[in-house]
């Protein structure tokens, strides 16, 4: 299996171990997340900074084009891949508190990533419960993040860095127990140790392999179904969405 890859300097970063940038979204009055979504994927994302997360802020659902963008440094897991066009628990303490509703905020975004080192890496879908949670918490996005796919991209021998790997706004159709609406790429290598603070401790967190996760360890509520058998196929190329092969739009 060969990917597509970029080689020689790219950004002027060849000394960057890992890196990452990203562009967003954000609709502040909510509604109708097309326009947002649009811009997110039509928007020159190496115009960008590598480091930083660009986002535009959308003050109406008809607008095409953000009223304003403003940048922050990509740190902590912000401007990782996002998808809150659709959100558990926006019913919380009602009856209705069954199915993904519409966000408060309507937010995507999507992210390269710059791999300058020989390696392989992960990726990992996750979002909130909608139906495995005990039933205090079923469907009221509650208890924590349940992890619904993983996948490893492989080091292979014709592989050239450095390596720009694109993800796409998450796919929030990936689980029927999970609204997806995370994804998050870290380091593979074997004989490493899982951080004690999970798989969310820094941004690409190193891990050995994701068939030794445990909720306990991974620092997560849960794996859903399909979790098992998702993490023993290898991510589709770094150009596609993981999961689905989707080329973005």
């Amino acid at each position: 299996m060969s990917y597509p890859v970029i080689s020689g300097a790219v950004g002027g970063c060849t000394t960057c171990a890992y890196q990452i940038r990203s562009v967003g979204g954000e609709l502040e009055p909510g509604g109708d997340p097309t326009n947002i979504v649009n811009w997110t994927n039509a928007y020159d994302i190496t115009t960008v900074a590598w480091g930083q997360c660009l986002t535009g802020y959308f003050t109406d659902p008809s607008h095409t084009t953000p009223d304003s963008t403003g940048t922050n440094p990509c740190t902590g897991g912000v401007g990782y891949p996002e998808n809150l066009t659709s959100c558990v628990g926006w019913n919380e303490g009602f009856t209705a508190c069954t199915y993904p509703n519409a966000c408060a905020i309507p937010t995507v975004y999507r992210s390269q990533f710059l791999i300058v080192v020989p390696t392989a890496y992960y990726v990992i879908a996750y979002g909130n419960d909608i139906s495995n949670n005990p039933p205090e918490y079923r469907n009221c996005g509650e208890g924590g993040d349940w992890f619904a796919s993983g996948c490893i991209y492989p080091l292979l021998a014709d592989t050239s860095y450095p390596l720009i790997v694109d993800l796409p706004i998450p796919d929030n159709t990936l689980d029927t127990t999970i609204a997806v609406q995370y994804y998050w790429l870290g380091i593979i290598q074997p004989g490493a140790s899982i951080p004690g603070g999970g798989v969310f401790t820094t941004n690409m967190t190193i891990l050995p392999n994701l068939s030794s996760l445990t909720p306990s360890n991974a620092g997560c509520a849960g794996f859903g179904p399909n979790w098992a058998s998702s993490i023993a196929t290898p991510c589709d190329g770094p150009v596609n969405d993981p999961f689905t092969d989707d080329s973005p739009p």
